[in-house]
């Protein structure tokens, strides 16, 4: 038996214990008040990162249609909501029924209220899964007539057990980074799931848009400046970027490193010694303020999609100094227009960032080079046009 199959033999055997409460749910739905939508939205959280933008922006993309936007796990960060607030969009946070394990009953429940919501929809309706754990759950009960599309960002093993059982519910899945989608096509081939299901994937091509009067002022930089935006997470290694800016500090070079996110948490207790720290800022001009005079961005990840502060750094002609993982290397050339990363264990990471920082401290005219080059790969290759129509194909909409 393949691991494929025994997880959807799992899923049969859970769908008969939760009966009771999903039918509970389906009943609680019919006496709810009656509300047509052409899409029903299926995403975690709002906040500060790459995933949550991307989902903003598909929204942006669909002013046209009448959304449900639902939210199902606790959102920390209430800055960021105004980024999916739009006149064609209702919000709704389910997040105490289906992010709540002392009443996780309440999960299967909402499974069968949204169900049956979906199901009494007048008009063709679309289910779109932003990666979002409990709508994967919820594609079994929905009517086969409901076109489910989703978004993953990338491959991860322990997520790959999340999805896999609903696989065959799915119609259309996209990824931001073609080499994400290899490695979840090449972990289906080794787990027994079906090669028609490697069909359903395409890949997203992201962008970013700076408003016109944030202009980049690093050159005027006499120390350059490092920086990493964003979350804390096993899969960014913020340790590694501690460590090279100790060692940076230590050899006395012109280099400062900042920081901005919510990973405080995370930070070593003498960081004040060789690098500045400022909490969680908004996505939109405030972080676009704080990235505007650095030179270097450095990502030390050991998985990523597309990250969307490769994009802002780009756009800047800030110079990317990355790991050589997800869509990274697709658009980053090294020495041509940034650099990548010796990968092949953590202390080589550490070892060629250094190496690296070292060079780009010296040598203008490289800087220059990788400057003008990184913003010009922006300029070429994403745009809001291009996304918004992929978009748009993807929703089965016109143009």
């Amino acid at each position: 038996m393949t691991k494929y199959q025994l997880f959807t033999y799992k899923r049969y055997a859970e769908q008969v214990l939760m009966t009771p409460c999903v039918l509970l749910g389906r009943f609680l739905a019919l006496f709810s008040s009656r509300n047509d939508f052409d899409i029903y939205f299926f995403i975690p959280i709002y906040g500060l990162g790459g995933a949550e933008y991307v989902n903003a922006k598909i929204l942006d993309a669909l002013p046209d249609q009448k959304i449900l936007l639902i939210f199902t796990k606790k959102s920390t960060d209430e800055t960021t909501i105004k980024f999916f607030q739009h006149p064609n969009v209702q919000i709704t946070d389910c997040s105490k029924w289906t992010d709540n394990k002392w009443i996780y009953w309440a999960n299967f429940m909402m499974r069968g209220y949204f169900a049956t919501k979906i199901k009494g929809n007048k008009c063709a309706t679309q289910v779109f899964i932003g990666q979002c754990n409990f709508a994967y759950k919820l594609t079994p009960h929905l009517p086969k007539s409901v076109a489910v599309l989703e978004l993953i960002h990338l491959f991860d093993e322990r997520f790959c057990n999340v999805w896999m059982p609903f696989v065959s519910f799915l119609h259309k899945r996209i990824c931001v980074a073609q080499a994400e989608i290899d490695k979840i096509n090449e972990y289906a081939d080794n787990v027994g799931i079906p090669a028609q299901y490697k069909k359903l994937f395409s890949e997203l091509r992201l962008f970013v848009e700076i408003p016109e009067d944030i202009k980049p002022t690093y050159q005027d930089n006499k120390r350059l400046k490092v920086y990493y935006a964003g979350r804390g997470t096993a899969q960014k290694r913020l340790w590694l970027h501690f460590e090279i800016a100790k060692k940076v500090k230590e050899l006395s070079l012109p280099i400062d490193f900042y920081y901005v996110g919510n990973f405080q948490d995370e930070l070593p207790i003498d960081i004040e010694e060789y690098a500045s720290f400022t909490p969680s800022l908004a996505m939109g001009r405030q972080m676009y303020e704080f990235i505007k005079d650095k030179n270097i961005l450095l990502l030390t990840s050991y998985s990523e999609g597309f990250p969307i502060a490769l994009l802002e750094a780009m756009h800047f002609g800030i110079i990317p100094i990355v790991t050589p993982v997800g869509g990274m290397p697709t658009a980053i050339k090294h020495m041509e227009n940034g650099v990548l990363l010796n990968n092949l264990n953590e202390e080589m990471v550490v070892q060629s960032a250094i190496e690296a920082l070292q060079i780009l401290a010296t040598e203008k005219v490289l800087r220059n080079k990788l400057s003008e080059n990184v913003r010009a790969t922006f300029i070429e290759q994403f745009s809001r046009m291009r996304f918004d129509l992929f978009i748009r194909q993807f929703f089965s909409l016109p143009n």
